[in-house]
């Protein structure tokens, strides 16, 4: 994902042209955090298989996957990261 930053602190990547490289058929929405929150939000049109026992990675951090979310949109708590305007950030979810 290549980062992009929205203004008072939010960044992430909200459009295909971000997603540089994705594979399979879960078709990412958006990946947004802002840092105010700490939270990092992830959306998806289609579901995610097994997601429960799946873990999100964002280069070296490594985020369980909320149980309490829906198949497809999750929101990650207490997310320590600093992503810059333009910084390409590995993303992939493993089971």
């Amino acid at each position: 994902m290549t980062v992009v930053h929205f203004g008072y602190g939010d960044v992430g990547g909200n459009s295909p042209d971000h997603f540089s490289n994705e594979t399979g058929n879960l078709e990412v929405v958006w990946l947004w955090f802002p840092e105010r929150k700490r939270e990092l939000e992830l959306s998806f049109l289609n579901p995610v298989p097994g997601a429960a026992e799946s873990v999100l990675r964002l280069d070296d951090v490594t985020l369980p996957f909320p149980v309490d979310s829906s198949s497809t949109a999750f929101t990650f708590t207490d997310v320590d990261i600093s992503w810059t305007e333009g910084q390409v950030v590995a993303v992939s979810i493993v089971q």
